[in-house]
């Protein structure tokens, strides 16, 4: 029996699921356990009780591996910190910690290039691109919610939204959300209203 154990970790929820053998066996949801610095202990502990709830009616006590997506893990130290808390806790043979925004990119593109914005409790752009010569390069360029003051996380997620919502529809989303918005290291560019 192969068990799989994911955490989709935020700062509002955190989401675990358990898969046996390919099959969605548990998935528990828990509050937020987004890393943040001197926090990574408080967070380890709520994504290690949310995996012990899904390993119940498993049949086992640790899964084979156990993959963490995780809010903050952009940070590398807390991110190696969350790992190092998530083995001792011997959840699973194998614990992996990478950004929800990571998994995400790779859950809608797989390896080929793409843009994803996610929206969430903040908000995040990332880009997987294809260079010249057919070499992909991965590109994260991430503002978090609030990280820009004065309501500009605010206006970075209704702007992601506004983009999704036409891309839905046919429409373009260039005039919501500009290539510039996803690059540099300042505020968004493009779009002004709010």
């Amino acid at each position: 029996m192969s068990l799989v154990i994911g955490a989709d970790v935020g700062g509002s929820k955190t989401i675990v699921v358990a898969e046996v053998d390919g099959r969605i066996h548990a998935r528990v949801r828990a509050v937020g356990a987004a890393l943040r610095p001197d926090m990574v202990l408080r967070s380890a502990t709520t994504i290690a009780d949310a995996i012990r709830k899904t390993l119940v009616g498993t049949g086992r006590i640790s899964a084979d591996a156990v993959v963490v997506g995780a809010a903050g893990a952009g940070r590398l130290e807390e991110a190696k910190e969350l790992a190092r808390a998530l083995r001792a806790e011997e959840l699973a043979d194998t614990v992996r910690v990478m950004t929800d925004g990571e998994i995400a990119l790779v859950a809608a593109f797989g390896q080929s290039p793409g843009i994803l914005i996610l929206a969430g409790t903040g908000s995040v752009g990332l880009a997987r691109l294809r260079l010249a010569d057919g070499r992909r390069r991965k590109r994260l360029r991430a503002r978090q919610g609030g990280a820009w003051g004065g309501g500009q996380g605010r206006r970075w997620h209704s702007r992601g939204h506004r983009a999704f919502r036409a891309s839905a529809h046919g429409h373009s989303f260039q005039r919501h959300l500009t290539p510039g918005a996803l690059g540099g290291g300042g505020r968004p560019r493009g779009d002004r209203r709010p």
